[in-house]
């Protein structure tokens, strides 16, 4: 043990000045060695930090685009959906609004038909009230009227001008038979009961001074509203 003391301590004597000569390069070396240890594990911890966020941020953006997918997936599907119901109603509303319009024609046509019915009433009331007029002048047919049409008379006239028995004094006369039994050759002019066929009416004095079974009346005219 001694013996080796002895030799390193004459080693270093003898190789102190070669020692000292490279101690400064040994140093930098370590020195710079050391350095580039650390800056390397510095910049290596970096570098992992920064994958770490990297990969962080990518599951994030990953993430958050796949959420953004699903999205806008569900809101296409509900698009989609929201369009074929709109369909659905558009369709439900066209028909509907065919229906309308078939109704509505429908009760234009029956509208009319009521308007047409409501003048038909309105026409045959104003007959049926024409008729009770003509009715309240007797059961006898009225076949005359005067020039100005106000005036329509009972009896014979021009139309029995032809006739061979004809004479001017029968214009407006209508003739009544006694006799119940006989038949009425001329029911226009002629009657069995005069109160029946005429109300405005004068028994005709002159002309049936000789009579026996026929009298003569004069229609003294009724005047009718007749368009």
């Amino acid at each position: 043990m001694i013996y080796l003391i002895e030799y390193l301590n004459e080693y270093f004597n003898e190789n102190l000045e070669g020692i000292l000569f490279t101690l400064p390069s040994v140093c930098l070396f370590l020195g710079g060695y050391y350095i580039n240890t650390c800056n390397y594990t510095k910049n290596t911890n970096i570098l992992k930090n920064i994958e770490k966020v990297k990969l962080d941020i990518d599951t994030v953006k990953s993430r958050d685009n796949k959420h953004l997918t699903n999205e806008i997936k569900k809101l296409k599907d509900k698009y989609e959906k929201t369009v074929e119901e709109n369909n659905k109603y558009l369709n439900k509303i066209e028909e509907l609004s065919l229906k309308i319009i078939d109704k509505n024609k429908k009760i234009s046509e029956y509208d009319k038909k009521l308007e047409e019915n409501n003048g038909m009433k309105l026409k045959l009331r104003e007959l049926e009230k024409k008729s009770e007029e003509i009715k309240d002048n007797g059961d006898g047919v009225l076949r005359y009227k005067n020039e100005e049409g106000t005036i329509y008379y009972h009896g014979m006239g021009h139309l029995e001008q032809k006739y061979s028995w004809w004479k001017p004094y029968m214009n407006r006369k209508i003739c009544q038979y006694t006799n119940l039994n006989r038949k009425l050759k001329f029911p226009d002019y002629e009657t069995h009961t005069i109160d029946n066929f005429c109300t405005n009416y004068e028994y005709c004095t002159e002309i049936n001074k000789n009579k026996r079974n026929m009298f003569y009346y004069e229609c003294k005219g009724h005047k009718i509203n007749i368009d």
